[in-house]
């Protein structure tokens, strides 16, 4: 069986999502959902697409989650939650509050316990070091790029990997 570790990106092309200048966390999903064969191009291999603004409810008040992917690989059910702008470590609360209620109610018994990927703009390294911490449910912090960026751009990003600590 195949280790979460070996399908998480850290870094997402959402090219194919011609968005707006100024756009929000609805806009997004909603382009990726139209979008859906190339989401799961993007996604990889052994993915399906079990639902996206899945309700939940937690003490009476109702939660959406995002997008909802299985892996047959896994097997397993994937979370995802979509963010604008950087990543927050409060994004890693609101997903492991779902991974919980996933593997209490909704995951059976031969599976493996759900993942969560939480997809925002920028996702600050330490940030999301001392965030996810000793967490006991897998949860993974990517990038996504709806622009490729400009070659002077890409250089100074290799330049900043290749400079020694």
């Amino acid at each position: 069986p195949l280790q979460p570790e070996q399908l998480v990106k850290s870094s997402y092309n959402f090219e194919f999502a011609d968005l707006p200048e100024g756009y929000s966390e609805r806009d997004l999903e909603e382009c990726l959902m139209k979008n859906v064969a190339k989401l799961l191009l993007e996604f990889g291999h052994d993915f399906s697409l079990t639902g996206h603004q899945r309700k939940i409810v937690i003490d009476q008040q109702i939660h959406a989650v995002d997008i909802e992917f299985y892996h047959r690989g896994i097997p397993c059910i994937l979370l995802v939650d979509l963010k604008i702008g950087s990543f927050k470590s409060e994004y890693v609360g609101q997903m492991n509050k779902y991974l919980n209620y996933y593997r209490e109610n909704k995951m059976y018994p031969w599976e493996k316990p759900p993942i969560g990927i939480i997809i925002c703009e920028y996702k600050g390294q330490e940030e999301v070091h001392y965030a996810l911490g000793c967490l006991q449910n897998k949860i993974f912090v990517a990038e996504y790029k709806t622009k490729l960026p400009s070659e002077q751009e890409m250089q100074e990003r290799l330049q900043q990997i290749r400079q020694p600590n």
